[in-house]
């Protein structure tokens, strides 16, 4: 998934939020998504405690990483 890619998606930004209240915010709006729509997490941390919240709702990843200090994880809806 290309930055281009990423226009018409979803964003959240999870910057300075612990895990749990970052879990739940996603967990919390992650449902409004609709089959094939794009999401894209940011955060100033690893996004790796993320990744069973949007398995279980039917998403696919790419694996977090990081550039220039932000962490970028792109998903789409099953």
């Amino acid at each position: 998934m290309a930055e281009d890619l990423d226009e018409g998606a979803m964003r959240l930004n999870v910057t300075r939020m612990r895990p749990t209240e970052a879990s739940k915010m996603v967990a919390s709006r992650i449902w409004r998504t609709r089959e094939g729509q794009r999401l894209v997490i940011t955060s100033d941390r690893d996004l790796s405690f993320l990744l069973p919240v949007l398995a279980e709702n039917g998403f696919t990843y790419e694996r977090p990483r990081e550039e220039d200090g932000i962490h970028r994880l792109r998903a789409v809806r099953k």
